[in-house]
């Protein structure tokens, strides 16, 4: 049994390295700028500005060393700071999580109905009165 826990834990180690590089490449193939939205706001345009905002957000470096920057913070539990309201973004989380948990808890009680009662399994959450197309399950 314990062989097995510890297979199961050594096992979350590349999952996790692996999630963590696939969010970091889906949030640099964003399309659009954020650099240019930036310039838009403050109404800035020229060409030294965008590079002190480059150097400002490490945008400068190459995109390993701001992959391992990042997982590095992320590590620490440090998610940066907002570039709109200059605030941590983990006082944002916290404080849209109470709301988040209390409808996900309110939508999870109610039976189909017009909230449907979600299920989660397997990271996608269906209802359970509702057709399926992993399940294979159709009510007509």
């Amino acid at each position: 049994m314990q062989a097995f826990i510890i297979r199961r834990i050594l096992a979350v180690i590349p999952t996790l390295i692996f999630t963590s590089v696939i969010v970091f490449a889906s949030i640099r193939m964003i399309p659009g700028d954020v650099i240019d939205l930036m310039l838009a706001q403050n109404d800035i345009s020229t060409g030294n500005d965008r590079a002190l905002i480059e150097a400002s957000l490490g945008l400068d470096k190459p995109i390993y060393v701001q992959y391992f920057v990042w997982a590095g913070n992320l590590l620490q539990g440090d998610l940066g700071r907002s570039l709109w309201q200059n605030t941590p973004v983990t006082e944002q989380l916290a404080a849209t999580l109470p709301i988040t948990f209390e409808l996900g808890f309110l939508v999870s009680t109610r039976r189909c109905g017009k909230t449907p009662r979600a299920i989660m399994s397997h990271g996608h959450s269906r209802c359970s009165c509702w057709p399926s197309p992993v399940s294979g399950w159709e009510p007509w």
